[in-house]
């Protein structure tokens, strides 16, 4: 199921969602999960905008056999323009992934949470050009010691729109 909505110039909002069934091979059952991607955004201003965004899916586990994890996500996004061409932008998020088995008598207890934020500053050089600079900061803190990490990333970024 989908829906967008419109509520005027400065609101909008948008949903879809559902159920997954998942049955797994040699007898070891069957999981039903919601699945949902939500989004909402208000520009108060001209130059201004907030958007918010909430997302749960399953995924397969890349790193560990037999698992399988539900995700559940929250983001949050401030974009400012601050004169003219100078844009000033803000991004914070939280992950949670939960595992599960897909093996009948094994028993999967891997609980991840990862959060990031992120400052960044860009600049129109021309109407097709754009330069910036950002920093990154994530981290993820596990069940599992061997899986967590502190991350700091720093870079410059350029666009080229046609």
């Amino acid at each position: 199921m989908r829906l967008n909505y419109s509520a005027n110039a400065k609101i909008s909002l948008s949903a879809s969602g559902g159920v997954e069934f998942r049955q797994f091979a040699n007898s070891s059952g069957s999981n039903v999960s919601p699945v949902y991607e939500l989004a909402a955004s208000y520009q108060p201003f001209d130059g201004t905008s907030l958007t918010l965004s909430g997302s749960r899916r399953t995924m397969n586990s890349a790193s560990l056999a037999g698992q399988d994890f539900a995700e559940t996500t929250i983001n949050f996004a401030l974009n400012q323009r601050l004169v003219q061409r100078f844009f000033f932008g803000f991004a914070a998020g939280y992950t949670n992934s939960d595992y599960f088995s897909t093996v009948s008598g094994f028993t999967a207890n891997r609980n991840d949470n990862f959060y990031y934020l992120d400052p960044s500053i860009d600049f129109n050089v021309t109407r097709f050009w754009t330069f910036g600079a950002y920093y990154v900061h994530r981290e993820n803190s596990t069940s599992f010691s061997s899986f967590s990490f502190t991350d700091n990333q720093v870079g410059i970024r350029t666009k080229l729109t046609f």
